[in-house]
């Protein structure tokens, strides 16, 4: 896993949330979704930042020009460039992140792309109906899950190992991010087939016991 594969991934999925989240999920939901994922990010450590950004610009390039536009704003919206520190909580978790990741076997930008998938995931089929219209989850979702299957063999292996290695940091829903690479078939992917990817959401929700979603009147954008 590299620098560059989790700037595919991260910018899979902040270009939804700009795109999509701002039409068709409800206000402070899209700012949650972005905020815990920026969150999420943060855990590449201060002195792999200047590496983040040049691959940020490196993944625009090869977006078309509104896409390219949002992946091109996130180091500045996250203030990527001025970060002279993090927090103590911060540093904390990344060195216990690295320390788990050097047992498992796998680099600790595996584990950071697997906190933000996780996070987006979660934190996407868990909104409430009045925050979120139906269907919304699934395609954030399958956008994912298609940038995921796209990602080179080794970096795809770590990645799904990395699940493992991060579930106990959600504690009750270690078993929800278990499933992640189950439910957006990642070993499929990394067989060599080319999965489809239908309803993640709809599916992740009815074995979590949540009723199928309905539409009703909501804050949007």
């Amino acid at each position: 896993m590299t620098i560059l594969d989790l700037a595919r991934i991260y910018a899979s999925a902040y270009i939804f949330i700009e795109q999509v989240g701002e039409e068709l999920l409800d206000l402070d939901a899209n700012v949650r979704l972005g905020e815990f994922i920026g969150f999420a990010l943060d855990h590449v450590g201060l002195e792999h930042f200047p590496s983040l950004i040049a691959a940020l610009g490196a993944v625009a390039d090869t977006l078309e020009s509104e896409r390219a536009s949002i992946v091109r704003d996130i180091p500045e919206s996250h203030g990527l460039p001025y970060r002279l520190e993090l927090s103590t909580r911060v540093e904390a978790n990344i060195a216990s992140q690295r320390a788990v990741c050097e047992l498992a076997g796998i680099v600790p930008i595996a584990a950071v792309a697997a906190h933000v998938v996780a996070v987006f995931t979660l934190l996407l089929e868990r909104c409430g109906d009045e925050e979120i219209e139906p269907g919304v989850d699934d395609e954030g979702m399958r956008r994912l899950a298609a940038t995921l299957h796209a990602l080179p063999p080794a970096s795809l292996a770590e990645l799904v190992a990395a699940f493992d290695v991060i579930a106990s940091d959600f504690t009750s829903d270690a078993d929800a991010v278990r499933a992640i690479p189950r439910d957006f078939k990642l070993l499929e992917a990394l067989a060599g087939a080319a999965p489809v990817v239908e309803a993640p959401a709809t599916l992740r929700r009815a074995r979590a016991g949540l009723p199928p979603r309905v539409s009703v009147p909501r804050l949007i954008g």
